[in-house]
């Protein structure tokens, strides 16, 4: 098993001092992202509501989460467990939205990478984060493949789309599962996923986010700035849109379209933000919203 994560984050009396200003951030010491963003959702009378739509077909939030869950069963059952590093390299594709999440359900720790990265840059963010598996697309394998000879760490591939033979495939590790899982009691503060830079300045830089962080992002931009209602759909990539949608769970959630393409700025305000920032944010923002781009987002979201 690798190394653990908290031995390379800064030492507590460096991290930065949070202000909650928003109460809906005053998260408790026990946090899972997955079990907030579907399971709240996948129970009782929501989950018959649409959660993802892609090429066509509708999932709905029940049929989401027990996917989710025969996933997780089948991860586990290789010998992941809570803390591992796990790669993922996928296109703009259901299978993102269903291995990201039972990622976060089961405790791993998400490494997500760009489609176009190419065997070099793969191999070291594969090494930097101490992947110890990966869960790619069956067209964007080649590059992972020659990765790997370059990291003896990364030790097993999940194949999703098209596969061969002798692979280990997502669907393989579904089948047959049973469809309840309970999510791993994660704390707030542990970490949820790392997410590369994209390195123009030198080598790229794990940018490590915690469970809350996730949550947080959704909570304070995505709920108060573009107020998304039930019915609203939300395109892009996943990883952008399973944080989005969370701020639709008190109305029963809202739904990932993948057919379409909503651009959005990454918010800077998560509403917990440090001290010596705190300034300099609330000028930024205020010049956002004030210029042509910020008037462009927020009528994309009113039309929406």
């Amino acid at each position: 098993m690798t190394a653990a994560l908290p031995d390379g984050l800064p030492a507590s009396a460096l991290m930065p001092e949070r202000i909650y200003t928003l109460p809906e951030l005053r998260y408790p010491l026990r946090l899972n992202v997955a079990e907030q963003l579907l399971d709240a959702n996948a129970d009782g009378d929501r989950g018959g509501r649409p959660a993802l739509i892609a090429n066509g077909d509708t999932i709905v939030y029940g049929e989401l989460a027990r996917r989710v869950n025969r996933l997780c069963h089948g991860l586990r059952d290789l010998g992941l467990e809570p803390g591992d590093r796990l790669l993922l390299r996928l296109p703009n594709v259901p299978e993102f939205v269903l291995a990201w999440l039972a990622c976060q359900k089961l405790g791993l720790v998400t490494v997500g990478t760009m489609p176009m990265l190419r065997a070099r840059e793969l191999a070291y963010i594969a090494d930097d984060s101490g992947a110890t598996a990966a869960i790619v697309w069956g067209g964007l394998r080649d590059e992972l493949e020659r990765a790997r000879a370059q990291v003896p760490g990364l030790a097993r591939l999940i194949v999703a789309g098209d596969a061969r033979p002798a692979d280990t495939t997502l669907a393989a590790l579904m089948s047959g599962r049973k469809d309840r899982f309970a999510a791993v009691p994660t704390d707030r503060d542990d970490v949820a996923m790392i997410a590369y830079t994209s390195g123009s300045t030198g080598v790229p830089k794990g940018c490590v986010h915690f469970h809350r962080d996730i949550l947080a992002s959704a909570d304070s931009y995505a709920r108060h700035v573009l107020t998304p209602s039930e019915d609203d759909r939300f395109g892009g990539h996943p990883t952008q849109i399973v944080r989005l949608t969370h701020a639709c769970a008190a109305q029963g959630g809202a739904q990932w379209d993948h057919s379409g393409l909503l651009r959005i700025l990454e918010p800077l305000i998560r509403g917990e933000i440090s001290r010596n920032e705190a300034a300099e944010v609330t000028r930024l923002k205020a010049t956002l919203e004030s210029s042509p781009a910020g008037n462009a987002a927020a009528g994309v979201a009113a039309a929406n």
